[in-house]
């Protein structure tokens, strides 16, 4: 599946309007969500990454791909593929292992369509299942920091010319080592990284789907933790 990073379209006066609202958090389960299959340059989610590289013959066709991916604490791991077209399968085998080919989210986070959330395998961003921390929030890992899932209803404003959809965020607060590219402003002094962010309507791509199995399984994991933690 293609991810899109967010675009200039999608205004800081959006991203304020949603963050001025109060947050709520619930389990990523909701009856309709697909994994994404979002809108961005083909290739997968990682396509941007600068250290995919292919060997070329005469003619220009490509003969090899090597592939890049970085562990949580900082080790490279490359890997070379004949086929073009297996680069999201190699993406979700080494996402498994906690392997992504980016070192840093993209601005604003990757962007998919809102019912992919459901059903969205992490693995393909290099990210953990999703779990619920100590304090009842649902969260993702990604390279070795926890992602917590926020809750963004539709709002609009048509004195502020403000029409936001529903919408569903992946995000964290920032620190200071963080690159200021990817920092947003949020409420007050407050700032935060989005990893991904779904909304709107898009195409989705089978091979960032979860299977049933996993599915239910993951589905199941999220409600016995919730259950342990109220006890």
């Amino acid at each position: 599946m293609t991810a899109r990073n967010s675009t200039p379209e999608d205004s800081a006066a959006d991203d304020a309007a949603y963050d001025s609202m109060q947050e709520t958090t619930q389990a990523p389960m909701p009856a309709t969500q697909v994994p994404h299959g979002s809108q961005a340059g083909g290739g997968g989610p990682f396509q941007s990454a600068p250290t995919r590289q292919g060997a070329q013959d005469a003619a220009g066709l490509i003969l090899s791909i090597e592939l890049e991916y970085y562990r949580d604490n900082g080790q490279t791991v490359r890997v070379k593929i004949a086929d073009r077209s297996r680069m999201i399968e190699v993406d979700k085998l080494m996402g498994k292992q906690r392997m992504t080919s980016v070192k840093i989210s993209p601005p604003r986070g990757f962007l998919f369509p809102l019912e992919a959330e459901a059903r969205f395998d992490w693995s393909s961003l290099g990210a953990s299942e999703p779990y619920i921390d100590r304090d009842g929030n649902v969260c993702v890992l990604w390279r070795g920091k926890p992602y917590k899932r926020r809750q963004l209803e539709a709002m609009k404003n048509e004195k502020k010319k403000i029409d936001l959809p529903d919408a569903v965020k992946y995000s964290r607060g920032a620190n200071d080592f963080d690159p200021p590219e990817i920092v947003e402003a949020g409420d007050g002094e407050f700032k935060y990284v989005t990893l991904a962010i779904f909304k709107g309507k898009g195409r989705m791509e089978p091979q960032q789907q979860l299977s049933d199995k996993d599915f239910e399984r993951i589905k199941q994991k999220l409600i016995t933790a919730e259950a342990n933690r109220a006890k």
